[in-house]
């Protein structure tokens, strides 16, 4: 399941459609976005990320992004950069779901998310 969000850095600001996924520990970006952003990877912290499949080199950089439908709800988080990411963004449990509540209906091909009441 995808969701648009809005990824900032400064000045800088991109929409993109970010996957979802419960698996991740936080964001991770695909470095190409990297140069949208304004964000230039040979002055970053390099960090290895592992997962499904292997390890990957990559870089880390400080963003916020907000979530499509809650302007007020900015989250601020260390993304990594991953040159080759198959898809645009991944969001996961230490940003969106410590936020929301994420409620996948597989049957019914649905995502929901509403905000986490303090």
């Amino acid at each position: 399941p995808y969701i648009t969000i809005y990824i900032h850095n400064g000045t800088a600001s991109i929409p993109i459609e970010a996957l979802v996924d419960s698996g991740s520990d936080g964001m991770v970006i695909h470095a190409g976005l990297a140069k949208d952003l304004g964000i230039d990877s040979d002055k970053c912290p390099r960090k290895s990320l592992g997962g499904a499949t292997g390890l990957k080199e990559g870089f880390t950089a400080d963003v916020s992004y907000e979530v499509d439908g809650f302007p007020k709800e900015t989250i601020e988080t260390k993304a990594i950069f991953i040159p080759d990411l198959p898809v645009a963004c991944l969001v996961g449990q230490e940003d969106l779901f410590k936020r929301f509540i994420v409620q996948f209906e597989k049957s019914n091909n649905v995502l929901k998310l509403s905000k986490v009441s303090k």
